[in-house]
């Protein structure tokens, strides 16, 4: 009897293991209308959507290819290479190709971006995905935007145009509108 229980405790450890990987596999940029719209990783099966409006909402992994976003009143069907979301209202989300086909083992394994900056004194940070090429940029005033590591190594914001690059062993972030960010 114990030999059962414990083959069937790492089952069940093994199945929540392989869907969280699977739900956190979701984060990254995706696209509506040509527009951006973002899957943010959250705790186990729960994600943070975000539409191109910016408008955020808490959705959860139903299955293996389900998720269900209540607050927005749908359900998204994911294809099986994880680049399509066919929503329930009608609309399709489709997994962004960074251009110049991109290709994550070109991007330099430099200083690590993520963490706490700083932009004229004020607080801001990066938070990096786990597949280290994807991030969330969160500015001082609490804004919110996402981005991914191009295969020049410099952080790329396509919803802003905006390009940062790192100096001084990763110390600094001189980006393309002029400011800079530093390490606390």
């Amino acid at each position: 009897m114990f030999n059962f229980i414990k083959c069937l405790s790492l089952g069940l450890l093994a199945l929540f293991t392989s869907q969280f990987a699977y739900a956190n596999s979701l984060a990254g940029i995706w696209q509506h209308d040509n527009q951006q719209t973002t899957i943010r990783p959250g705790q186990g099966f729960n994600m943070l959507f975000c539409n191109e409006q910016g408008d955020c909402a808490q959705g959860i992994l139903r299955g293996s290819r389900v998720v269900v976003v209540p607050q927005w009143n749908v359900t998204g069907s994911i294809n099986k290479s994880k680049t399509l979301i066919v929503w329930s209202n009608g609309t399709q989300w489709a997994r962004y190709t960074p251009p110049n086909n991109f290709n994550v083992h070109h991007v330099s394994r430099g200083p690590s971006v993520a963490g706490p900056w700083l932009h004229d004194g004020r607080p801001t940070s990066i938070q990096l995905f786990n597949d280290g090429m994807h991030f969330t940029l969160i500015n001082e005033a609490g804004q919110r935007s996402d981005g991914f590591i191009n295969r020049n190594g410099e952080l790329e914001l396509p919803n802003l145009h905006l390009l940062g690059r790192l100096h001084k062993h990763g110390s600094v972030i001189k980006w393309t509108n002029g400011t800079t960010w530093y390490r606390p």
